[in-house]
């Protein structure tokens, strides 16, 4: 099982970061966890500094404008957490540094084992509805990622979606989602897309007439394999004794789908408010980036919902 001690919440004062440190005060006050915020100013490129100052030597000016920067930053910073009228205000710090060199920083300095962040910043929504900055965190950050969209997704997290294959290694993918939804007290689904069976009588029409697929007996039969490994699954998780009788009680609803795993789980995930989609990752001497996959990536970009990247 794992335990969320120290989360980190990334912050830059758009939208996004607030929408991002509600969640993460809704989930530091689940795990007992302690909750630290941090905004990171780029640091100044050496062009701008000579366009600021054309016949200054680069130095105290510099260090004094960046101070400056910094300073500004964190009176911002003060004035969003504030504004969190709920919670009391948690510790938070601001640095100039490079981007997103100073983020990894942040994250190890205080040893993070949760990281959430807006899916995009302050320069508003682009076409992909992923930020160059949470791109980065995506492809260099290897631990648990918890992704938040604002203006598709409601404030705090109000049910839990996890997309998993159940045969890919799904057992941190599944622990997580039933401790987070005990931890929660919201409701869970545990979503699986299959191979449609239809698939090979449609193509080219070559088996027209031949091969004949009854959708209903295929759904049922495709839920009876998914309970099987299900069930299986959960029987050999070890979960912590003050947590182990209410998590084993938990039935989650079961959704079988059949088609693209990417459109189904878009089709399902549309149209429900505040739900966070969990998503595998696996992790390997590659990296990250290499082993998202088609659809995870897709899913990223286009998917209504906040999303959870974890290491499987």
């Amino acid at each position: 099982m794992r335990h969320w001690a120290h989360i980190v919440v990334l912050v830059d004062l758009s939208e996004s970061s607030r929408v991002a440190l509600r969640i993460a005060e809704q989930l530091a006050a689940a795990f007992g966890a302690e909750l630290h915020s941090s905004h990171v100013v780029g640091a100044i490129p050496p062009l701008l500094h000579r366009v600021l100052y054309p016949y200054a030597a680069l130095g105290e000016d510099l260090v004094e404008f960046e101070q400056e920067l910094v300073g500004t930053a964190r009176s911002e910073l003060r004035r969003v957490l504030a504004q969190e009228e709920e919670n009391p205000v948690h510790p938070s710090s601001v640095v100039c540094a490079p981007i997103p060199e100073g983020l990894l920083q942040e994250i190890s300095r205080f040893q993070a084992d949760l990281v959430v962040m807006g899916s995009r910043g302050e320069r508003g929504p682009n076409r992909t509805s992923l930020g160059s900055t949470a791109r980065d965190l995506v492809d260099r950050w290897t631990g648990p990622l918890l992704l938040v969209r604002p203006g598709v997704a409601a404030n705090t997290i109000q049910r839990i979606v996890v997309a998993t294959d159940l045969v890919s290694s799904p057992e941190v993918l599944i622990a997580t989602a039933y401790q987070l939804s005990h931890r929660m007290n919201v409701p869970l689904a545990v979503l699986t897309v299959m191979h449609d069976p239809r698939v090979t009588e449609e193509r080219g029409g070559l088996l027209k007439g031949v091969a004949k697929v009854d959708a209903r007996s295929s759904l049922s039969k495709g839920k009876r394999i998914a309970k099987g490994h299900l069930d299986r699954i959960v029987k050999n998780l070890s979960f912590p004794f003050p947590d182990k009788e209410a998590l084993n009680r938990l039935e989650p609803e079961l959704i079988v789908r059949f088609g693209e795993p990417g459109e189904q789980i878009q089709e399902v995930v549309g149209g429900l408010d505040g739900l966070l989609l969990i998503l595998g990752r696996a992790q390997t001497e590659a990296g990250p980036l290499a082993l998202l996959g088609h659809t995870c990536e897709a899913l990223l970009r286009l998917a209504p919902s906040h999303i959870l990247l974890v290491p499987s």
